[in-house]
């Protein structure tokens, strides 16, 4: 199953919207708008402002700069962007030296996805005002945000000159070196921000995280309780330290920790997801199920959750329950082979021979060179007493990997369904001699001795097999009722 070590980390970057809105913070408003307004309630002159806009009264005559920084403001607050964008392109006509409108520009263009864009408008903020610091974070933030790690780190280190204890600055360029795997440096900046009391919180969080990418799991779940002692209703916190809890092997404490955060957050599919791995570690395949369940009902084209869902119903074997599920896996990926190796395995159990055949097939053609679907493959046509074809495939899978003690059994067996006892023997011999210590290939020599009569080595090989798992006698006296009247097996008969 998909390991909880592969889920999403939560970082605490924030989206484009909430760093628009932190920004802003910063920035000063134009007083004249409100001065020029004093009398008229605000949100209704804005609805006006906006109703004229629309019909295209945008002259410099009836708008000022104040009133645009006002509805972008405003648009910001409401997660309008694209009517931000809007207002904004009104606002660097009529003010093309603001600095202002072209960073709140960059901003909104950020937020919208749109970083190439985003950097134009700041690199013009950056023309009329070089060294503003929050055009600087901005930049970085973009830089970083584009996959573009060196240019961020530049813009931060050219802004740390002048600034080198600007506390938001810092964040951003930790977060930066975060991203850039420079764990070591990320951590040294989050640490020495941890004297500032309005970062301590995001900075254990971030602790935590550039712990759990350098795989010290222990520390990570250290950083992230000294973050949780601030912030205990954090799902994401919780969250991360389950997966840390879940990689140091203790899956029980990782449950409880996705039990919090889902007590938080009840609508959060990844922690269900890795609660329903952990359980499934476990052995509590119900409980498992219900939590892959609870993933779907939030997202329902989850792909591995479907096949998860689909593994645990097999090993509970329910089988037309995981045909289901992998099905439903197939429908959305029909080139994920787990899915259809699980569905062509169900098929099998439920003896939909010719359907689990076409299953095998179908992935034979993506992957000729895999010795394990050939021996699945012969396994199924052997289920199906088509010895000869099984042969086949059996031989295919070890002209890909001669060493596979299983397959060389599997392949004695079917020569002794087609009643070729002596090659049966040799491909038992092989099995044994790569896999000494197996109790089956003893066994299996013992059937075909005593079909070609030779009554006294099967005696011995049965001997080997029964030291090894002793119920193989009752087995063999079973298919051979008749064995315990020779003088040689009678003794073995009677254990």
């Amino acid at each position: 199953m998909k390991s909880a070590s592969v889920s999403l980390h939560f970082g605490s970057r924030y989206g484009y919207e909430c760093e628009i809105i932190r920004l802003m913070d910063y920035l000063d408003i134009n007083n004249d708008f409100n001065d020029e307004y004093d009398g008229e309630n605000r949100e209704d002159m804005l609805r006006r402002f906006r109703k004229a806009m629309s019909e295209g009264k945008n002259s410099p005559g009836f708008l000022n700069p104040g009133v645009l920084e006002e509805l972008v403001e405003q648009c910001i607050d409401d997660g309008a962007l694209a009517e931000g964008l809007h207002y904004c392109e009104s606002w660097t006509t009529f003010a093309p030296y603001n600095y202002v409108a072209w960073l709140r520009k960059g901003m909104i263009l950020a937020g919208m996805n749109r970083p190439e864009d985003a950097l134009v408008s700041l690199e013009r903020a950056q023309t009329l005002h070089p060294n503003d610091i929050e055009i600087l974070i901005q930049r970085g933030i973009t830089y970083d945000v584009m996959g573009r790690s060196k240019d961020a780190i530049a813009q931060f280190t050219q802004a740390l000159k002048s600034n080198p204890e600007h506390p938001e600055l810092l964040f951003n360029y930790g977060l930066t070196l975060q991203h850039a795997d420079r764990l070591d440096e990320a951590l040294r900046v989050f640490k020495s921000l941890l004297r500032h009391d309005d970062y301590v919180i995001d900075c254990w969080y971030e602790i935590g995280f550039c712990y759990d990418l350098r795989e010290d799991y222990t520390d990570a779940v250290a950083a992230y309780e000294k973050h949780l002692d601030f912030d205990p209703y954090n799902a994401n916190a919780w969250y991360n330290r389950g997966i840390a809890l879940s990689r140091l092997g203790r899956l029980r404490r990782g449950i409880d920790s996705y039990d919090m955060a889902l007590i938080i957050n009840e609508a959060f599919p990844d922690a269900w997801y890795n609660k329903g791995n952990n359980l499934a570690a476990h052995g509590r395949l119900s409980d498992a199920i219900e939590c892959y369940r609870e993933v779907l009902r939030y997202e329902q084209t989850d792909v591995a959750s479907w096949n998860n869902l689909g593994i645990a119903y097999e090993e509970l074997r329910q089988f037309s329950e995981a045909i289901e599920a992998f099905r439903a896996v197939l429908r959305r990926d029909p080139d994920h082979e787990s899915a259809r190796i699980g569905l062509a395995t169900c098929l099998d159990a439920l003896e939909r021979f010719d359907e689990a055949l076409s299953q095998y097939d179908r992935l034979l053609q993506a992957r000729k060179d895999d010795p394990d679907l050939w021996l699945a493959r012969g396994d199924l046509l052997f289920n199906m007493q088509k010895f000869d074809k099984a042969e086949e495939s059996y031989r295919k899978a070890l002209a890909i990997e001669t060493h596979d003690p299983e397959c060389w059994l599997a392949l004695g067996q079917t020569l002794h369904a087609q009643e070729k006892f002596n090659k049966a023997l040799q491909a038992f011999e092989r099995s044994e001699q790569l896999a000494p210590e197996w109790g089956n290939s003893s066994y299996a020599k013992a059937r075909s001795l005593y079909a070609l009569r030779k009554f006294k080595e099967s005696a011995q090989e049965l001997e080997k097999a029964l030291q090894v798992a002793p119920d193989l006698g009752k087995e063999f006296f079973l298919e051979f009722p008749e064995a315990g009247d020779h003088e040689e097996l009678s003794k073995l008969a009677k254990r």
